[in-house]
């Protein structure tokens, strides 16, 4: 396999993390920028993230995840994330749960003197409870509740990548007693650089995401309303570094901010401070 393929496959989703870094439901995890090309044709990784939302919710997110990078051919691969514990905490009281599942393809249609092009299509399923304590809001949910479609457009140039994604949300509401969601669409957008180090390498993100439609929630009496706003714009930025061990492992952590806050969180998330760290292995 060529160099540069090897390197663009194992692109896929390093850190953000999937309700975490890039404040997203899913989409991030199309083309994040990963630590380290992969060696071989699996990657297993496993981590933990800690996130911060607004102080008007006041609810701390703990995250437990693993990851799993398949090199299915010369020219596809397939990317695999599940959050094995998500864990709110706030002062309405802690919810505890598995969260959502990942499962995204990426196929090469293009290659050519260090520029890769390349689609990418997976699913977020709802393995996660959007109702595991019923008398809280849906940003206390460990899950979304709904069932996504998401669906990407990659293009790498030596250290630089550049990306189109989007969520498809089926406008279906979710079984959230207090809130009954309806989400909207994401567009998402990323720029990223990696390079080297300190003996590692560094990844920097800029990462924006774009609310299509307006929220819609229960008004507690039957009825459903759209909350006003909640079509918002959020930029993040992110700093990711990687460093690695012996026999194929490697050891990396993540920080981000946000550059342009979303104001509403009904959906639970938005993140004002994100950190992450994450042991990585390649078989």
């Amino acid at each position: 396999m060529q160099i540069p393929t090897v390197f663009f496959l194992s692109i896929l989703a390093g850190l953000s993390l999937v309700q975490g870094q890039c404040s997203d439901a899913g989409v991030c995890s199309i083309g994040s920028a990963s630590t380290y090309p992969a060696e071989n044709t699996v990657k297993i990784d496993a981590g933990y993230s800690y996130g911060i939302s607004s102080t008007v919710e006041d609810v701390d997110f703990h995250t437990v995840y693993l990851k799993g990078t398949f090199l299915l051919s010369q020219t596809g691969l397939l990317f695999i994330r599940w959050n094995v514990l998500n864990r709110q905490i706030g002062p309405l009281g802690t919810v505890s749960g598995i969260g959502d599942l990942l499962l995204i393809y990426k196929q090469v249609l293009w290659e050519r003197a260090g520029s890769v092009f390349s689609l990418s299509a997976g699913l977020k399923l709802a393995t996660g409870n959007a109702n595991a304590n019923p008398d809280l809001p849906q940003v206390y949910q460990p899950g979304l509740g709904t069932n996504d479609l998401l669906f990407g457009l990659n293009y790498q140039i030596n250290t630089w990548q550049f990306l189109l994604g989007y969520q498809y949300t089926q406008r279906i509401r979710n079984a959230n007693k207090v809130n009954r969601l309806k989400r909207g669409d994401d567009l998402y957008a990323e720029l990223a650089y990696t390079g080297d180090m300190m003996g590692g390498q560094v990844i920097f993100k800029l990462m924006g995401i774009k609310r299509l439609q307006e929220s819609e929630i229960s008004d507690g009496s039957g009825g459903f309303v759209i909350v006003d706003g909640s079509a918002q714009t959020q930029v993040n930025a992110a700093a990711n570094y990687t460093y690695r061990l012996s026999h194929g492992y490697a050891v990396s952590a993540e920080a981000a901010l946000p550059i342009l806050k979303r104001k509403i969180n009904v959906d639970g998330l938005t993140r004002y401070f994100t950190f992450s760290v994450q042991i990585s292995k390649n078989l």
